[in-house]
């Protein structure tokens, strides 16, 4: 019996659940992720001819592979400490400037809770990382978030039309307003009718390069442990921030290529601070990122990516309490000053869960 490699197990296993049911191959899916996720996170093995004193990456037949810097969950998730997913890293201190935003409308009821989320969120962040060694960096994220009606709602709408996808009532609801409200278990309830801008939740982290010491200290891809600090330096009350601090670690793999196709994973989990007005919060939640990218000319390469994380709250409603996948489809254009651009379209492909459709900007500078 021939077994399929891993990736074109996890492609198949979708294709399927797309058009027969999505929910009988739900194990398939997970267990076809984890393998894939597993083969790419896992470092491999280098001999003594590949192991190379160079600038260039090892164990690759190619540059590595760069996470789309996109960020687009809907505005309570948003709230807490998931962090985007890390890009390759550079031998020196590098700053980048990324810019989501995204369309939502969705509503929940469940046995002692209610949530509706209608509007558009931006968000806006500044990251520098700095070197300290040929192991060890630091990074500082300082983010803007903006809540607003938008404009994008007539659109949406249409496009759903066109391509047979659900509205979710959007057509019974007026246009372009910012209607956000969630009753919690506990009886407090949290409401944003008018738009708002405001710094969000500071993200600090430490990056560790792991097997640093060999081959080559400066190599960019090499597997990365990060552990991170979510302060809380944004309002609950404008949809900025949680309120409380949160903790993340994960672990990003190299890059793997087959021929001008390249693939990488990312995994880790997040223990959220207990906030006020989210009583039932979970205590721990796990989240990715898993890419593939085609290096279609030496500059430039267009991406497809999934962001996921499990639920951030206990409470049997699917806009909550769900499992959340969002896909981002886009391009890096690398340019020969140190400057790498990026764009993305996101779109949720577990329902009711992200944003509808969302865009991504992104500009990271090395010096």
């Amino acid at each position: 019996m021939i077994i399929p490699p891993p990736q074109l197990r996890f492609a198949l296993c979708f294709k399927s659940g797309f058009t027969s049911g999505f929910a009988p191959y739900f194990t398939l899916c997970f267990a076809s992720y984890v393998a894939l996720c597993v083969s790419l996170l896992l470092p491999l093995q280098a001999n003594g001819s590949e192991r190379i004193a160079s600038q260039a990456p090892r164990n690759s037949s190619g540059p590595p592979l760069d996470f789309l810097q996109a960020k687009g969950p809907h505005s309570l998730d948003g709230l807490f400490g998931i962090p985007s997913a890390l890009p390759a890293i550079l031998p020196s201190d590098h700053l980048s400037l990324s810019f989501s935003h995204s369309n939502m409308f969705a509503a929940g009821i469940a046995t002692d809770a209610a949530l509706v989320l209608d509007g558009e969120r931006s968000r806006l962040s500044l990251s520098w990382t700095h070197v300290w060694s040929t192991c060890l960096r630091t990074a500082l994220e300082l983010p803007v978030v903006a809540h607003a009606g938008g404009y994008f709602d007539s659109a949406i709408e249409t496009w759903h039309d066109v391509f047979g996808l659900p509205n979710a009532s959007r057509e019974d609801t007026p246009a372009d307003l910012l209607g956000i409200a969630y009753l919690d278990p506990s009886g407090e309830f949290l409401q944003r009718n008018s738009a708002v801008a405001e710094h969000g939740d500071m993200l600090l982290s430490v990056l560790w390069s792991l097997q640093c010491s060999q081959a080559n200290a400066l190599a960019r891809d090499l597997p990365v442990l990060r552990a991170g600090l979510k302060l809380p330096t944004g309002r609950v009350s404008a949809l900025t921030g949680s309120g409380k601090p949160d903790l993340f670690v994960d672990v990003t793999g190299t890059t793997r290529h087959w021929g001008a196709w390249s693939g990488r994973a990312a995994a880790g989990f997040l223990l959220p601070g207990r906030s006020e007005g989210f009583s039932a919060q979970e205590k721990l939640a796990a989240f990715g990122t898993l890419a593939f990218g085609w290096q279609l000319t030496e500059k430039f390469k267009p991406v497809v990516q999934i962001d996921w994380h499990s639920a951030l709250f206990d409470i049997n409603m699917r806009e909550l309490g769900s499992f959340t996948a969002l896909a981002t489809v886009g391009f890096q254009w690398r340019h020969t000053n140190g400057i790498t651009t990026e764009f993305g379209l996101m779109e949720d492909i577990v329902p009711d869960t992200a944003p509808d459709i969302g865009m991504h900007l992104g500009l990271r500078y090395g010096f």
